[in-house]
């Protein structure tokens, strides 16, 4: 299943219980406003504060909505998720094309997913009609 971070939520009675984040896919996509990279690593640091990226199965990010932050983002999870989280094993889809991003990819909430880095891909396990 996909957790989905709205970071205005964090810490508020709305945020989603820890216990509820276990053995999720999270995903996290930025819109077309220009997100610095400190701006990602607060976020990431701050679902590390929480726990989270201690109980999630992986991570799909959108693709960047500016193309000069592709590296940089990119990097900004290698340092915290790999090494300031200890995580360097949880997968992590990176470029997606889902939100913000055209052309978009919509991503149905509350269904499994599988993750395969070799493949680079996003597997549907169940439908994603109702």
């Amino acid at each position: 299943m996909v957790g989905v971070l709205i970071p205005e939520l964090c810490g508020t009675v709305l945020w989603i219980n820890i216990k509820k984040w276990k053995e999720k896919i999270f995903l996290i996509e930025n819109n077309e406003s220009n997100m610095t990279e400190d701006m990602l690593c607060w976020l990431l640091r701050n679902l590390q504060a929480q726990g989270i990226l201690e109980v999630i199965n992986g991570i799909v990010m959108g693709k960047p909505p500016f193309e000069d932050k592709y590296e940089s983002y990119k990097n900004v999870f290698t340092k915290v998720v790999s090494f300031e989280s200890n995580r360097p094993e949880l997968p992590i889809l990176y470029n997606v094309n889902i939100g913000h991003a055209y052309p978009v990819g919509i991503f149905r909430l509350g269904i499994n997913y599988e993750i395969n880095c070799e493949k680079k891909s996003l597997k549907l396990l169940e439908s994603a009609t109702l």
